[in-house]
Parts: C-alpha cells; structure tokens; sequence
C-alpha cells in the first residue's frame, strides 16, 4: 500500500500495563509514581488511514528519535505531518531529503536559522508568511489521532502480557488486526462507492 508522494502523519501514543505490582498498589491504595506503560510509535498514511511503520519503545523513549526510523524505508512523500514532540530541524530535513514538505509543529521559542538544515528555514518561513495556510495543511494530523482511537477502542488500551517480549508482540498483533480491518474497509468502500473519511464539521 506504499505509494510515492504519499501524505504521512506521526504520533504516538501509551499503552498501559497490567503489572503485578500496579494491582499491589491499587489493593493497598498507594500511589505509584512509576509509570506503567509502553508507547506505540506509528506513521500512516493520511489517505487510507493504514500504519505504514512502527516502533514499540519504553515510556521514557523521546518520539523526535524515531521520526527517521519511521519515515527510512517509504518512498518519496508529500507532505509530512507532526506534533511538537517531532519539530527538529533534522527531522524537517530528513522529510525535505524524500522530497517532502514538512509540517512539524513549531515550538514557541523557534526561530528561523537554518544551522546547516535548509528545509527548517524553508518551512518556518512559509510559517511565519501564512500561519493560517500552514496550520491548515499541518491539520491533516487529526487523522492519526483517530487511527490511535480505533485501535485503543476497538482493541484495548491495556496490553496483559507480562513479559517483556510479550508485551511488544502482543501490541504488535493490534498493529496488524487493525490494518488488516482497515484494508478490509477500504475493499468495501471502494465497491459501494462511498468515501473512506467524513467530514463532520
């Protein structure tokens, strides 16, 4: 389901564990401070909605890091779209070096100097011509906030494998259920002729 000059979205998103000692803490009534669960990393694409990569990381994993390991293996792509937690000038050009355009949200405290990445001068300044512009193309992100929502709806926000190893197999499988549900969806669709997405405003 790759496809050249693709429209891709970035996020992630956790999932909770069911760990032993979490219900020792819920039975006694303490408050743990230790966070428990993993984060899902994911790129799809905007217009079908399917998880083109993933990666499964620790709680603590920073999600600006696996933005080039999620977009490395597709093919050139058109515009390219994601939170704060991405905004980097590595990043921006990373999309620009796949002949995209980046829409990666700016920080409050970013400026315009290139540093050696051209693409982040190129997309902050078309920023700061038209924020409106900007921002609406950059919206095309609501798309994979709904892609974490069916998952977490349809298939469970908590993962109950125990081990390690487990736990990443096990939100692997989600991963899969849900794309092959997707590409199902989108065979109908394409029979009875009705559009993939609905704009509810």
């Amino acid at each position: 389901m790759r496809r050249r000059g693709m429209n891709v979205a970035l996020d992630s998103s956790g999932f909770s564990l069911k760990t032993s000692s979490k219900w020792f803490d819920i039975r006694i009534k303490r408050k743990s401070e230790k966070k428990d669960y993993i984060k899902l990393h994911i790129v799809i694409d905007v217009d079908t909605g399917i998880i083109l990569h993933f990666s499964i990381t620790d709680w603590k994993s920073a999600d600006s890091k696996e933005f080039k390991r999620l977009i490395k293996d597709l093919p050139c792509l058109n515009k390219v779209a994601g939170d704060k937690a991405y905004s980097s000038r590595v990043n921006c050009q990373a999309v620009a070096d796949k002949k995209g355009k980046p829409f990666l949200c700016f920080k409050a405290n970013a400026t315009g100097k290139a540093k050696g990445y051209p693409a982040w001068q190129i997309s902050f300044n078309a920023y700061m011509d038209n924020p409106k512009e900007w921002m609406d193309e950059y919206h095309i992100r609501s798309i994979v906030e709904a892609v974490f929502s069916s998952i977490k709806r349809c298939l469970g926000s908590d993962i109950k494998s125990i081990k390690g190893w487990l736990k990443r197999r096990e939100l692997a499988i989600k991963v899969l259920v849900y794309n092959i549900k997707r590409v199902l969806y989108i065979k109908k669709a394409e029979e009875l002729g009705i559009p993939l997405w609905v704009d509810c405003q």
